[in-house]
Order: structure tokens, then sequence, then C-alpha cells
């Protein structure tokens, strides 16, 4: 029997849908597989033709045989590489996506669920309120953990140096409150990327020269102060936990 191969790497689908379109042509004439991805609407089937297509034009350059006789031996998918991505953030800075924690599988089956509950009840429309109530329990609950904001920031800054959000709002200028009012501020600006304004007024409307002050103090204790990068890495935790 005359084999011929051939591979695409690092395509830009999920290897679950490519193995979709992959069973589809599995053992059959090249000819009738062509045509079947040529009249299947998904995007991986374009890839898996190019796969079929270099796999025959090898074949023919190697032996002289009749196409139509060609067909398909073997034909898999597997995962590529993984890569990480960034997005660009404020003052020279990249964040990582945000990790998506319910697979596809999952998503599909929450979809044809809500899907089975209209047509069951004959429901043109399916609210919010609904779709929770028939989701729960499903998916994962991933609102269950409050979402990073000023006011996060600020009540897990004040519970680790044991003081109130008013006294961090406040106007008092002792140690052990502007400390962990700065120490906010400077998590305020590395982890949401907020703007002066945005962390003055919520500081107790203070102006952007006390923000940089307090954000220039503790970038330059973070280099210096082990104690400092301490607690910023255990208010992080805390914060993303």
């Amino acid at each position: 029997m005359k084999v011929a191969h051939a591979y695409i790497k690092d395509v830009a689908c999920q290897p679950r849908k490519a193995a979709i379109v992959a069973e589809l042509v599995r053992d059959r004439y090249v000819a009738d597989a062509l045509v079947i991805l040529e009249h299947t609407p998904r995007r991986a089937a374009l890839v898996v033709k190019k796969a079929i297509e270099s796999a025959k034009a090898n074949l023919l350059s190697m032996y002289s045989i009749d196409p139509r006789t060609i067909a398909i031996a073997k034909i898999s998918v597997t995962a590529g590489t993984r890569i990480r991505r960034y997005m660009p953030a404020p003052r020279g800075r990249a964040l990582p996506f945000e990790k998506i924690r319910s697979n596809i599988r999952e998503l599909e089956g929450a979809l044809n669920k809500i899907i089975y509950h209209a047509k069951l009840y004959k429901i043109s429309h399916i609210s919010l309120e609904q779709g929770n109530d028939l989701l729960r329990g499903l998916l994962p609950d991933v609102d269950s953990r409050p979402r990073l904001s000023i006011g996060l920031i600020q009540r897990v800054v004040a519970e680790h140096f044991n003081i109130s959000t008013e006294d961090m709002k406040s106007k008092k200028k002792d140690h052990f409150i502007s400390h962990p009012r700065q120490v906010a501020m400077y998590l305020c600006r590395e982890m949401l990327g907020a703007t002066q304004k945005q962390i003055g007024s919520s500081f107790g409307g203070r102006d952007h020269t006390t923000f940089i002050h307090a954000y220039n103090k503790i970038q330059q204790g973070l280099k210096e102060n082990e104690k400092l990068q301490q607690d910023i890495e255990q208010i992080k935790s805390s914060l993303l936990g």
C-alpha cells in the first residue's frame, strides 16, 4: 500500500471542533471527502481540507496512481501549543486574559437545557433570573467571588492593617492610617489601572499630588522593604484568591 502523510500544526481552532469535522471524512475516498468538506459550514473544514489536499499532492508526487483510488487511511486531531496572551494596561503594563472556568461542553449543555425548557413550556423569552434558576448547580458559580473594585481593595487593605475604611478616607495623617491608605492607592492603580481622578475621589477627594506621592512611596518601598513586600502579596492573595 502506497502511503503519504501531511501535518498542520498550531491551527487557531479548538481540537474538539476539528475532530468533529475529521470524523466526517474518516475512511472515505479523498474525492468524496473533499466534496463533503466543501459543503461543511465549519471553519475547521478548511483546515482539514488543506491537510487532505497536501497529503494527496505528496502521494501523487511520489507515485503514479489514479487520484480516484486515493483513500484516507488515518486522520487524527491532537491539541497544539497553548499560548498565554496578554492585553495592554496603563503605565506600560500587560495583564493576562481572565481564565475561562467553564469548558465548552458545559456551556453547550447549559444552552441545550435552556432551549429544551423554552420549547417544553412554549416560552419565547427567558429572563436573566429564569436562566439563573435553570442553570443553578449546572455551571460553576463564577460570580460567587466579589469583583475586583476600588471599594473591595479598600476593605481588604483596611482589614489587613486593622483599620476601618472610614479611617482610610478621612483626613487623618497618622502613620498607621496613612500607610494603609497609600498601599490601597497603589493597588488600585496596579491591579485596576484606575485613573488618578478615580482614586482621589474614592479616598476622600484627594488631589493628584497625594496619589503620586503615595504611589511612588510604595513603589520605592517594595524595592527595599521585605515586610511591605509580604503585606502586598498577602493582600493580593486575599483579593484574587
